[in-house]
């Protein structure tokens, strides 16, 4: 009753990996991963403000539009949002995080992404 009767007792085990499993979880050349894209939008810059790439703006809903505010100041306006947008900055308590994607210095606009 020592330990060679614990070890004979003691069942073993076979240690192996499914490949078909492995397999399936490889990515190949035809393999689609689902994105997950914000939605984005393109607002106005107010005169006096600039953003850069990738600043973060806070989004309020304002009527039928939106707009972005750095701190206290609106910097950028969405005179008419897309309804989905819209719909859902307003099921967010009419707030949301918005992420500056691109700034188009000629036209002083402003592409955002809403998340």
């Amino acid at each position: 009753m020592g330990a060679d009767f614990l070890d004979k007792r003691n069942k073993g085990y076979a240690k192996h990996i499914d490949r078909k499993r492995a397999a399936l979880a490889t990515g190949d050349l035809f393999t689609q991963e689902p994105n997950d894209k914000p939605r984005r939008v393109i607002a106005k810059l107010k005169r006096g403000f600039s953003v850069a790439k990738g600043d973060k703006l806070i989004i309020e809903k304002n009527g039928a539009g939106l707009t972005g505010c750095q701190g206290n100041s609106v910097v950028a306006e969405v005179e008419t949002a897309s309804p989905v947008i819209a719909e859902a900055v307003s099921k967010s308590s009419g707030v949301a995080t918005g992420t500056v994607e691109k700034v188009n210095k000629i036209s002083g606009t402003v592409e955002m992404s809403i998340k």
